[in-house]
């Protein structure tokens, strides 16, 4: 926001009072849909969002598709890496 120019202070409000209202939209998104889709991100909402705005729902299928793979690839890494790094796990060589 340090670069962020405008001529009166009323712009500046009414640009914060936008960005809290889509953080809030966006949180709220996710916490409603965190059980379905836990790895959900800002930007797999925003991705969503403008392929509904085309209006194809081809497009909405495709753009689900793609985030599924995406999701379920994160989740085999985060799994990985859990198992990698658990302490339970580690062998003890002392």
């Amino acid at each position: 926001m340090s670069d962020y120019q405008v001529r009166k202070s009323t712009a500046w409000h009414h640009h914060m009072a936008l960005v809290m209202l889509s953080l809030s939209f966006l949180v709220k998104e996710r916490i409603q849909q965190k059980g379905s889709a836990p790895l959900l991100s800002a930007r797999d909402i925003r991705l969503l969002i403008i392929a509904m705005l085309l209006n194809d729902p081809d497009a909405v299928d495709r753009r689900l598709a793609s985030m599924n793979i995406r999701h379920e690839q994160r989740r085999k890494d985060i799994e990985r890496y859990d198992k990698e790094h658990d302490p339970d796990n580690a062998n003890d060589t002392g």
